[in-house]
């Protein structure tokens, strides 16, 4: 878990910004992107989202919405059950009337 990210931050490969890391680099988040194998990816941004929406305080959700949408989206294809595609097109909405609120 972190013993990794710390080593990878150690190698140059992330950056640490209080309790977040980044890439240094696009290209080498696009290979670290590149080693999921492609059957796998929809499932990874699916639990991503959820992880986001689950673990964002009210305080943050507002400003993490757009990240969460954009991450179950990227596996709208996976969700198959009724109630999770009216819950996504629920958060569409929402994450598109903020943005119109923003323009």
């Amino acid at each position: 878990g972190f013993m990794m990210l710390e080593l990878a931050v150690d190698e140059g490969l992330l950056r640490k910004e209080g309790s977040s890391y980044t890439f240094v680099h696009d290209q080498i988040q696009n290979a670290a992107y590149s080693l999921i194998p492609e059957n796998e990816r929809g499932s990874m941004h699916k639990k991503i989202g959820y992880l986001i929406l689950t673990n964002a305080s009210d305080d943050t959700i507002e400003d993490l919405l757009f990240l969460a949408a954009d991450q179950l989206n990227r596996d709208n294809m996976g969700i198959e059950d009724e109630i999770e595609r009216t819950a996504l097109a629920k958060l569409n909405l929402r994450a598109g009337k903020k943005a119109m609120s923003e323009a």
